[in-house]
């Protein structure tokens, strides 16, 4: 007999777990959390910037600097099957724009 759980949560980190019973006792795999990275970008016809996510389902919130120093707010979004996409409105006042994205506290 086989049971198998997802999206079990310790601390921040979610972890994956499969739990396999056989005549031999028990196994236990725990596998590590998939990291969030970006997969691609997209110059929108209105010159907005849609940004593509892969990572593990969860909250995250995208933020947004023009020096790397100062981080702004910009959207919280939730991550329900592992892909997610971001558009920002078209950017008419700041020549750079730096967007990093973070699991929310």
């Amino acid at each position: 007999m086989a049971a198998t759980a997802s999206g079990v949560r310790t601390g921040q980190a979610p972890l994956r777990l499969l739990q396999a019973i056989g005549s031999a006792g028990a196994v236990l795999t725990v596998q590590p959390p998939v990291p969030l990275q970006f997969v691609g970008t997209h110059i929108e016809p209105n010159g907005g910037l849609q940004l593509a996510m892969s990572g593990d389902p969860g909250v995250y919130v995208v933020e947004y600097s023009s020096t790397l120093t100062n981080w702004n707010f910009l959207a919280q979004l939730t991550n329900v099957t592992g892909n997610f996409v971001f558009t920002d409105d078209p950017i008419t006042n700041q020549p750079v724009r730096f967007y990093r994205v973070r699991p929310a506290p």
